[in-house]
């Protein structure tokens, strides 16, 4: 991405270096838009689209560079992926080195995990496929990977795989002049892809490179120099001018949710126009301001600026104690962005510009390339294994409490919770009288509705699943990462015909993560209800602001030993806070349960019952910040029974 091509003035023959400064001014705009993003600056709300900018330069470059060797016959496929791999490699995998070695000081244990699995797949420029099954690239201020930034490095390598190969294969088969009907279609067809896939899959939308190729090719088309050229000088400055202006307007106005797709024509079509006009002797207002020289130093930094920028941001966001406000402050802000460009700058000194002058025979640089690949992937499986090592982490974790109750995997995490036979549990299979809906809250109370069952001889039908409302009925389908959640479609409609065919059910326990009071809810209280069984619901638990768990585990890593922790101290990290709890439960009491009263349903508060977030042998009871773990839930069984003796059958 921000490594496309070598040096301009190296490559570009066909224009004086003077008369190409303004890339590296485009390069330069495009680097700023995508940091100050990520730095939370507010007013570039679209600065992500800084990555599109570059595809489409990466696309005018890569082709041109290809189309001229191939013209006079010498064009070599061994010499452009050498060229790529001496480009790329040295500063990426000195980023990824140095980025190892903070993880193994900064990162707890999970994160540590995860981070080494990152790793991996960056070291193969396969991330933005791992990334494309997990993450949200938008949700920026929860826990990201210190390496999420290389999935646009993953794109940029598939395309580099894929491009020359395309493009001598068009030349074989077409005459010259029409390579650009191949390309057409690229553009035509992958921008339909692209807003197809925005709104049926948004997470392979984003980081996969068939969504992508469109912006690629749309600079390909221009590189090939098949396009009349502008017939004036104020036509010229009309594109310049127009480019620059619609790259603002993306940058300020671009809509995450509905993104790559046809809101990524604006800053696509905007570099578009600047590179097709940037030609000949122009020196219209639009080149002179990219062209100005701090722009430029940027754009000339801008591969290393993009490589550090992320981690220095997120191995920082590490560091700040958890009471702080999620969005960076302006001198938070500031001084991240001058350690990026210091970083930056070095890597571009003594990394880039000295591995640029490798002279190795082109066999020699693969191989290099593809060896060090292997080494860091090798590696990164030997020490995600020190994840819980005690030189690295000195508190010692019962894995009973950072775990759910043993039914979760099963029965709460995929479509299980309706088709197996080991989420009915109690002795009447085929005529169970208990049914436990809802989401990870609900199924939270898994051994707490067990224990009660138990006791009176019931069996428990579990309808539960993470992160999908089980029982609630709405206009809008669910979604999840990005697309229609099919899976809790199918959940919500098996809870009720379950309780349309099943006339033994008895009981039903409801619950959600912190439930809204709105016409969904209330309509989905009202169609339950109607079923004439008895309906309870199981209320929200005390909840921590911090994830307990990560918040002692930061207070014991390596980086503590230099320097004081940077969250709540001691056992105040396990402790609760009864003003935030009040705050963030106020809500579902004042309003919720109200609610609940309307139609008659009990809520029971485990509240009462949880005094402390430890039980009488010293288990922790959560395992993070509002779920519980198999102690907690078999610990608050003994509440739940108690309280159902108020509900005789």
């Amino acid at each position: 991405m921000f490594h496309v091509g070598e040096r301009v003035a190296d490559n570009i023959a066909a224009q004086p270096v003077s008369r190409i400064s303004y890339i590296d001014g485009l390069r330069g705009v495009a680097v700023l838009g995508v940091i100050l993003f990520h730095l939370d600056v507010g007013f570039i709300s679209g600065g992500f689209v800084g990555v599109d900018i570059f595809f489409v330069i990466s696309g005018f470059l890569i082709t041109r560079i290809i189309v001229q060797e191939h013209r006079v016959d010498q064009f070599s496929f061994a010499n452009f992926y050498a060229r790529r791999i001496r480009r790329i490699f040295p500063a990426l995998f000195v980023m990824l080195f140095i980025s190892s070695l903070a993880a193994v000081v900064f990162l707890g244990p999970q994160e540590f995990a995860a981070f080494f699995k990152d790793l991996r797949f960056a070291s193969a420029q396969f991330s933005n496929i791992l990334f494309s099954k997990q993450i949200d690239y938008f949700a920026l201020k929860k826990d990201h990977s210190p390496l999420l930034h290389t999935w646009s490095l993953g794109v940029e390598e598939q395309f580099y795989f894929i491009w020359p190969l395309l493009l001598i294969l068009a030349y074989k088969f077409f005459p010259t002049r029409k390579i650009y009907i191949v390309l057409m279609a690229v553009m035509i067809v992958g921008l339909g892809l692209s807003e197809y896939l925005v709104q049926t899959n948004a997470l392979h939308a984003f980081y996969m490179l068939d969504s992508r190729a469109w912006e690629l090719a749309m600079g390909g088309i221009v590189a090939l120099g098949v396009l009349p050229q502008p017939p004036s000088e104020n036509v010229r400055n009309f594109l310049g001018v127009g480019g620059v202006t619609l790259i603002f307007i993306a940058m300020v106005f671009t809509q995450k949710l509905s993104f790559p797709g046809l809101w990524a024509v604006l800053p696509c079509l905007g570099t578009a126009s600047i590179l097709y006009a940037g030609g000949g002797e122009h020196r219209g207002v639009a080149y002179k301001l990219l062209s100005v020289r701090p722009l430029v130093f940027i754009g000339l930094i801008s591969y290393s600026l993009y490589l550090w920028h992320w981690p220095i941001i997120e191995f920082y966001r590490t560091l700040r104690p958890a009471e702080m406000p999620a969005s960076l402050d302006a001198t938070e802000q500031i001084s991240l962005l001058t350690v990026s460009l210091i970083f930056a700058a070095l890597s571009y000194k003594f990394v880039e510009k000295t591995t640029s002058r490798i002279t190795a025979r082109p066999l020699v640089i693969i191989l290099a390339g593809v060896f060090l690949s292997l080494v860091f992937i090798a590696s990164s499986n030997i020490i995600k294994k020190e994840s819980y090592a005690d030189w690295r982490v000195t508190y010692h974790v019962d894995f009973v409490e950072t775990r759910p109750n043993n039914y979760f995997k099963t029965c709460a995490s995929s479509l299980e919770a309706i088709t197996s036979e080991a989420c009915i549990i109690g002795p009447h299979k085929d005529s169970y009288e208990v049914i436990l809906a809802g989401d990870s809250h609900a199924s939270h109370y898994t051994p707490a509705v067990l224990a009660w069952a138990k006791e009176k001889g019931y069996t428990v039908r579990l309808i539960t699943r993470g992160a999908c409302q089980a029982w609630v009925t709405s206009a809008k389908p669910p979604i999840k990462d990005g697309a229609i959640d099919e899976e809790c479609l199918a959940i919500r409609k098996e809870f009720y015909d379950t309780l349309n065919r099943q006339p033994s059910i008895r009981y039903v326990f409801l619950s959600l993560k912190l439930p809204k009071t709105n016409e969904d809810i209330y309509k989905s209280l009202s169609a339950i209800t109607a079923f004439n069984k008895k309906v309870f619901f199981l209320g929200s638990l005390p909840l921590f602001a911090e994830d307990p768990h990560h918040c002692m585990i930061k207070n014991h890593l390596l980086i503590t030993r230099i320097l004081p922790p940077q969250t709540k101290a001691g056992e105040n990290c396990q402790s609760f806070d009864d003003s935030y709890i009040n705050e963030q439960l106020a809500p579902v009491l004042t309003e919720f349960v109200p609610l609940l009263g309307k139609f008659n349903i009990p809520y029971f508060d485990p509240r009462t019952a949880m005094q402390s977030p430890f039980d009488e042998k010293g288990h922790f009871l959560y395992m993070d910040t509002d779920h519980l773990n198999e102690y907690g839930g078999e610990f608050l069984g003994e509440s739940l029974i108690k309280y159902m003796t108020q509900f005789p059958d």
